[in-house]
């Protein structure tokens, strides 16, 4: 949509300096220009940015290679008012001529260009009496013809032109050829000689024109596909003196769920916007073109009928995998992002989850209840093993945790030496002593216990190693130093 807005402003912006496609407000369009008349029946937003519209039958008067798949019948109108009461009027008719060894598109058309009236006078501005009209007609036969080995759609035309001013009247007849190819791609060139021989026209002579242009499929905005066009077309090609080149630019956005299409050009000729509307077998184009002599309306009608069966069913099926492609690209494209949206939303509510469960850790600990706390790190950690916070976390509860332990183990042990259970009392120690091997009180009170112990059973010396090696720690350890003396006032008693 981007892209569209931009066109759309570029066209507007540079309509101001749009070069007038009017020779002289008199005579009204140039002949060359005549020749080239827009008057397709669909895309009118294009004007004479239209040599690669392929498939646009109505075309064919510019381009007689657009004619390309053609298994129907079609009749198209077109009107355009001009300037001082002037109107363009134009039928179209295209069918195909289908063999099981040939097939031949075949457009006949008819244009007719007809001035306001005017008054008949002489060289002395003294009237005749009368009014008059000036009329310009041609008729167009165009037949095309597909090369398979090469892709490439081969068009011709012979054209019949009248021109009537009063009692004076000129009559002429040219050749055109047309190439589209390639017709099936992202990339279609459209190219077309008009005129091919530089005949005479009453006072005229036919100019001979190159048109070029290039049919650029950009891509999908919102499912819907947009065309750049763009052409370069060279005139009199064979004057030197008088040859010009003339430009354009055009886009088109097809809506993919809607029966409409736009259209946009910028070019030599002028600027003009279109809608088309497409229902069942009919196509309404109508565009707005603007240069310097204003604003000016087309109007065109296209209708197809007498469908052949296998082409239709062709032509259907190839439509119908085309809308099925589509379907499938929007529903995996829909599917992907809506399971990266659940995906976001269980993200967030597992973030969510783990952080409420850090904060109530958190607290826990504050309060000291390690044990609740150990579980809801421990669960935290299920839900997102790499979660670093929890995991510090839950070391520094196992480290308080083994704090705990080992105070209420030493206090045990405490309570069991002062009721004489030494052996309990160092099995406490001991464990204490796995959770924390430099625990010096532990080692201590180990220490004292055996040697309790061994006291009573009369191993004095023993005892009194213990009780050295626990000096070489605690030098001034009081309860130490009273044992040694309980020692030694009992070997001297049993001297």
């Amino acid at each position: 949509m981007v892209y569209l807005i931009i066109i759309f402003l570029s066209i507007i912006f540079f309509s101001s300096n749009t070069m007038c496609f009017f020779n002289q407000k008199e005579s009204g369009f140039a002949f060359e220009n005549i020749l080239s008349l827009p008057v397709q029946s669909e895309y009118q937003g294009l004007g004479y940015v239209n040599n690669s519209l392929i498939n646009i039958n109505s075309a064919n008067i510019v381009n007689p290679a657009v004619m390309y798949e053609v298994f129907y019948k079609e009749l198209n109108f077109f009107y355009q008012p001009l300037v001082m009461d002037s109107k363009l009027i134009s039928a179209n008719f295209i069918t195909s001529i289908k063999t099981d060894k040939l097939y031949l598109p075949i457009g006949i058309s008819l244009v007719n260009l007809t001035s306001g009236e005017a008054e008949k006078i002489n060289i002395f501005k003294e009237s005749y009496g009368y009014n008059f009209k000036e009329s310009l007609t041609y008729a167009n036969v165009a037949i095309a013809y597909y090369l398979k080995n090469y892709d490439i759609n081969l068009g011709l035309n012979y054209k019949n032109i009248f021109q009537t001013i009063d009692e004076y009247y000129a009559y002429g007849a040219n050749i055109d050829l047309g190439i589209i190819t390639p017709t099936n791609k992202h990339y279609i060139w459209g190219i077309s000689m008009l005129n091919i021989f530089p005949v005479n026209f009453g006072s005229d002579i036919f100019p001979t024109i190159i048109r070029t242009s290039l049919n650029h499929y950009v891509g999908k905005i919102f499912f819907s596909e947009v065309r750049l066009y763009t052409e370069v077309d060279f005139v009199n090609i064979y004057s030197i003196e008088k040859i010009s080149v003339l430009w354009g630019i055009g886009t088109t956005y097809k809506f993919f769920y809607l029966p409409i299409a736009l259209s946009f050009a910028f070019s030599y000729y002028g600027v003009s916007v279109g809608v088309d509307i497409k229902k069942d077998n009919f196509n309404i184009s109508y565009a707005l073109n603007f240069n310097m002599l204003g604003p000016m309306h087309r109007f065109s009608l296209g209708y197809k009928f007498d469908f052949y069966p296998d082409e239709t069913r062709k032509i259907l099926k190839t439509e119908l995998e085309k809308i099925k492609l589509e379907k499938q690209k929007f529903i995996t494209e829909y599917k992907q992002k809506k399971d990266e949206i659940i995906k976001a939303e269980k993200n967030y509510k597992l973030q969510q989850q783990i952080t409420l469960n850090l904060l109530k850790a958190k607290n826990l600990i504050t309060e000291k209840n390690y044990k609740e706390a150990k579980i809801l790190l421990t669960h935290t950690l299920q839900l997102d093993p790499t979660n670093i916070q929890a995991k510090e976390m839950l070391n520094l509860v196992n480290s308080y945790m083994s704090m705990e332990t080992a105070k209420i183990l030493y206090s045990e042990a405490v309570s069991l030496y002062e009721k004489g259970m030494y052996d309990v009392a160092i099995d406490k120690l001991n464990r204490l002593l796995e959770l924390y091997p430099q625990h010096t009180q532990a080692r201590v009170l180990v220490a004292i216990c055996t040697a309790n112990k061994l006291i009573i059973e009369h191993k004095y010396q023993e005892a009194k190693n213990v009780l050295f090696d626990i000096l070489q720690i605690e030098p001034t350890n009081e309860q130490v130093l009273n044992l040694l003396k309980k020692i030694d006032t009992l070997l001297e008693l049993e001297k």
